[in-house]
């Protein structure tokens, strides 16, 4: 028995092994790839204190008798008050919103703002600085459930919910001090000092209404989201339904052939063996 090897030319191994050393330096030299997560997280790391607004939406689902809570860093520019908004809104249309309860903490664990019981939807305002806390319950607020499944707020079902929210964080003070000095400049030829406060204070009411009203505009376009999610789930339970249905109309079919095959086969031998007869 004979093994037949083919013969490298000379030189071969040692061109091979060097550019694999080759490979391998480069592979060395070469920095090791960033995640994206990272480089979007550095991104607003740098860019976070310039902006004028910092705003986040999601949903999150919290399960029967637990509590979810985020954790809201509010601050303006050099350390002023900030202004947190926002709202939430129930995903589950065939639930009830009876057990889930909202609450935002101040950085001194007092609840600044809670949800009205039984509302599957609300919204929340307030103005301060430092760290903030906006906690979601499914039947266990105002310190859990009693033993017969029932809490102090809401009534503990066993049903998890997914709940959709909406956050906002704005250094309105910085807004407002460039809305006044824009109106003095404008106003800079009226010398009375009563017109001149008369007219910031206008100015004053014109920017905490045109804040209302994007505000407004805002808590709508979080709904409209909401919605789109809605029709995603409803579509996806659609098509669940009739995968199931197309599945088992083709196995009654195959039933239903086996069955007349059955009746062919036995009435053919039944006749056979009576013409024998």
């Amino acid at each position: 028995r004979r093994c037949w090897r083919r013969r490298r030319p000379p030189g071969g191994g040692a061109e091979q092994t060097s550019r694999r050393l080759g490979r391998i330096e480069r592979n060395r030299s070469r920095p090791p790839p960033v995640p994206l997560a990272i480089l979007l997280v550095a991104l607003f790391a740098i860019l976070g204190p310039a902006l004028p607004v910092a705003r986040g939406a999601m949903s999150v689902t919290v399960e029967s008798g637990s509590e979810e809570c985020i954790v809201i860093r509010a601050s303006g520019m050099d350390g002023r008050m900030a202004s947190i908004s926002g709202n939430y809104d129930c995903l589950d249309d065939d639930l009830s919103a009876r057990p889930v309860s909202v609450k935002l903490y101040d950085s001194k664990e007092r609840a600044v703002w809670r949800s009205s019981e039984g509302a599957s939807e609300g919204t929340f305002r307030t103005v301060g600085r430092g760290r903030y806390r906006l906690c979601i319950s499914n039947g266990v607020d105002g310190g859990g459930a009693a033993p017969d499944g029932r809490g102090p707020g809401g009534r503990r079902d066993g049903q998890d919910r997914e709940v959709g929210f909406s956050i906002r964080v704005r250094d309105l003070v910085e807004e407002r001090r460039e809305l006044v000095e824009k109106r003095k400049a404008d106003k800079k030829a009226e010398k009375e000092e009563e017109e001149n406060s008369k007219t910031v204070e206008k100015a004053s009411q014109m920017g905490a209404l045109t804040e209302d009203l994007v505000e407004r505009l805002m808590s709508m376009r979080d709904h409209q989201a909401y919605l789109r999610q809605r029709d995603e789930t409803h579509r996806n339970l659609a098509e669940s339904t009739f995968g199931l249905l197309i599945k088992w109309t083709m196995v009654e079919a195959a039933a239903l052939v086996l069955v007349a095959g059955g009746q062919i086969l036995y009435l053919r031998k039944f006749f056979e063996s009576r013409r024998y007869l």
